[in-house]
Formats: structure tokens, sequence, C-alpha cells
């Protein structure tokens, strides 16, 4: 485990100095597990605070313009991943599908507002 590790990278985990064992090596050292990923390993479906005011709830109820074929191998994808990444210029039925997506499912659709995140996020 490098310092450039993507967790640590990421701050999804920290490393704690244990002042007890001095000459351990950096296996031996407790992690530290961020708060939000505790959270949702115990079951909160809360939003991580520091994303408040970056995500809003899309309400939004549209046909996908897929074929139903192709609609229905993303809807089974949904019971597996449920993250559909949605490449394509904008207006170009990215949402429609995800709205009809989400409701066949039953989730929410979240929209994330990347270009206010803060600097720290953007790397």
């Amino acid at each position: 485990m490098t310092a450039t590790a993507p967790l640590l990278h990421h701050h999804l985990i920290s490393l704690t100095i244990d002042t007890t064992r001095p000459n351990s090596t950096r296996l031996a050292q407790p992690l530290k597990v961020d708060h939000r990923i505790e959270d949702y390993l115990l079951g909160s479906e809360a939003f991580d605070e520091r994303l408040r005011g970056l995500i809003t709830t899309v309400h939004a109820s549209c046909e996908a313009p897929l074929s139903p074929a192709q609609f229905q191998r993303f809807a089974q994808a949904l019971l597996t991943v449920p993250i559909v990444y949605l490449p394509g210029a904008r207006d170009t039925g990215q949402l429609e599908t995800a709205a009809a997506l989400c409701a066949v499912h039953q989730l929410p659709l979240l929209s994330i507002d990347l270009e206010a995140r803060p600097a720290r996020c953007a790397a």
C-alpha cells in the first residue's frame, strides 16, 4: 500500500499511527474508514453531507428512446450493477432513458452538478 493508493488518495480510508507499536509495518497499522463508507455499510441511504447542494432528485417520467430489446438489456443490468453510464451529446435521450430505467426499478433518479463541486474533488 503506497501513499498514492486510490483508497488513500480519495480519502476513503486513512492510516492511523499506533503509538504503542512504533516499529510496526504499514500493513500492521490500523485503518480508519471514511464515515460515509461506514454509514453505507451499516445500511444508511442518506447522502454524504459534503455533497449537499451538488445532488438533486430529478422528477421526470419519460419513455426511453431505445428499442425494447436495448431497454430490457439496460433494465436487466441494473439488477446487478445499479449504475448506468449513458455517454453522448446532451439532449440525445440519456435523461429519458435514465428516468424510464429508474421508474421500472422504483429508484430515484439523481443528478450531480459536477461544475459546482469544490476544487479538492475536481482532481
